[in-house]
């Protein structure tokens, strides 16, 4: 595997709303399992902690192979029957490790990588770019694929998008500066 540079997962904060809904971007806080990608001739997923948590994800290993190499910051989840992330559907994941007991929980309750930012890309970190860069490159490669896509961004103002996620039974939101 091509060596890629590790990084430490960006945690968010809890805070008010920012008031000045033109700096900032919008997107739903998934509940799932936070996951660094190291994409290069295979996949690695690496969990907030450190821990290599690839075995439990093989639906996910697809997103591989990348040249150059990325890594990309995301949110594993598994979508309910009604279009929701589900933490209790990946529940019975998380700590599995027998090859045939993940394929087939990966077979009933399949995964989807949702990756929110782009933290490297072949020999360059981009950690000092504005995250509104480094969004727009992530969209510029495209990641979409049958268990892995890029986070929507919502527009509108952080009011309204809040109350929304809180009637669609969402865990909210994540406000993230544009300059950042």
């Amino acid at each position: 595997m091509n060596a890629l540079p590790g990084y430490p997962a960006m945690l968010a904060k809890s805070g008010p709303l920012p008031s000045d809904d033109a700096a900032w971007s919008y997107e739903v806080k998934f509940d799932g399992i936070r996951a660094l990608g190291y994409v290069a001739d295979e996949l690695r997923l690496l969990s907030r902690n450190d821990n290599d948590i690839t075995r439990a994800w093989p639906e996910l290993a697809g997103l591989a192979p990348a040249h150059p190499g990325i890594v990309v910051d995301g949110e594993i989840v598994v979508f309910g029957e009604n279009g929701l992330p589900s933490f209790s559907a990946m529940q019975p994941r998380i700590h599995q490790r027998n090859p045939a007991t993940v394929r087939a929980l990966a077979a009933a309750a399949p995964a989807t990588y949702v990756i929110f930012d782009l933290l490297h890309i072949g020999d360059r970190s981009l950690i000092g770019l504005p995250y509104e860069q480094r969004r727009a490159l992530l969209e510029q490669i495209g990641l979409q694929g049958p268990h892995w896509r890029i986070s929507p961004r919502l527009r509108g103002h952080g009011a309204d998008l809040l109350a929304e996620s809180a009637r669609l039974g969402v865990e909210g939101l994540v406000c993230k500066r544009l300059d950042g």
